[in-house]
């Protein structure tokens, strides 16, 4: 029969059968693959004696399949197989997909971590295990397995892990790293959006991970005075940070003077440390979120292109409309809080700028990440 058969398969409503040569690199590996995996359980079900124990390793199934496909095929590979024999067969999947991961949740995932000049085999259930005896562990690992599912979380398969805030710092950040630590452009660098609130609920994973990890965030200065803890200016007397991450992980302080003495040392924990507003020069002002700071840091580049930006009349209202360099600085934070429905318009503008730098707090853990 060599040369003289060929295969058709069904499209949509099975009207129109097509030959095996239309479908796609990723349907011709998905069939082969099925394919190979019903020979295996029919020699195994054909050999004498039976065997006790029946492993099927199945390499990189992602390759030329897309994302939808990749969830598909992990969600039900194990259906598919418990439906074709009665036989416990042990599968063992290498992938480089973050959809893979996503779907197989943590109890199923081994992890390969090669960040020490060894290869250590991590069991995702133990680290789930421990979490879980944690007051707040049952929340944690539902919120971090929302998140995988939700979000492409490619942490697993990153050289280097950043988290951010918000939305000015992610559209802004390749430009940042080109322009002060070009090496993390030839590397893989994840980067994952996590507000203000919810980095610290990574803090179990990274760990446990130990993928080098930069936390670029906010300092969030509150007046304690107010009963509703209001933002203030971060050089109010006595101000404080209402960031959970600064608070309750690194560095563990809440006064914002204390903030602004830590050494760097201390805003390190092993593989992860945090980056958060500082003086550009010291005695000098400084911001309580991105958009203040990076204000500050280029005071002069925006009086020079102040006519040019899409956000002039935010400017205008503040300082005036041909504001000097002066100006601008020290009114910082009551441009950033007239800008604060804005800021992707706020990055945009950024963009467009020459010559404009990175506030030092970001060159700062920027430089440490390129770091081996």
């Amino acid at each position: 029969m060599r040369g003289s058969t060929r295969i058709q398969y069904p499209s949509g409503d099975d009207q129109y059968p097509l030959p095996e040569g239309h479908n796609g690199l990723g349907y011709s590996k998905l069939i082969f693959t099925i394919l190979q995996i019903r020979g295996f359980i029919e020699s195994c079900s054909k050999a004498s004696p039976q065997p006790a124990l029946q492993i099927l390793f199945i390499e990189e199934p992602e390759a030329h399949l897309h994302p939808q496909m990749q969830e598909t095929f992990i969600k039900n590979i194990e259906e598919y197989i418990r439906s074709k024999t009665d036989r416990r067969v042990q599968v063992v999947i290498t992938t480089h997909s973050s959809h893979m991961v996503a779907r197989s949740g943590f109890s199923k995932i081994r992890y390969f971590d090669a960040a020490e000049h060894h290869v250590t085999i991590k069991d995702m259930s133990t680290f789930q295990a421990s979490v879980k005896k944690r007051s707040d562990g049952r929340e944690t690992l539902r919120f971090l397995e929302q998140y995988m599912e939700l979000h492409r979380c490619d942490m697993f398969f990153a050289d280097k892990i950043i988290l951010i805030e918000g939305t000015a710092e992610r559209l802004l950040l390749p430009k940042m790293i080109a322009r002060c630590a070009a090496r993390l452009q030839r590397q893989y660098v994840s980067v994952i959006e996590v507000g203000d609130a919810y980095a610290v609920r990574f803090r179990s994973l990274l760990e446990f991970l130990n993928v080098k990890t930069l936390i670029i965030t906010d300092i969030d200065s509150v007046d304690p005075s107010q009963k509703k803890r209001l933002g203030c200016h971060p050089a109010t007397p006595g101000a404080c940070t209402s960031n959970s991450t600064l608070k309750h992980w690194l560095p563990g302080k809440e006064v914002i003077t204390d903030l602004l003495s830590t050494p760097d040392e201390d805003k390190l924990s092993k593989n992860v440390r945090v980056a958060y507003q500082v003086p550009e020069q010291p005695g000098g002002s400084f911001g309580r979120s991105f958009e203040d700071a990076f204000i500050i840091a280029n005071a002069l580049v925006l009086a020079e292109n102040i006519s040019g930006l899409a956000l002039k009349g935010h400017f205008d209202r503040t300082v005036g409309e041909h504001p000097s360099e002066t100006a601008i600085a020290t009114q910082a934070y009551q441009i950033a809080e007239n800008l604060r429905d804005h800021k992707t318009d706020f990055a945009f503008d950024a963009m467009l700028l020459d010559g404009w730098k990175v506030p030092r707090y970001i060159d700062e853990g920027l430089q440490w990440l390129t770091l081996p």
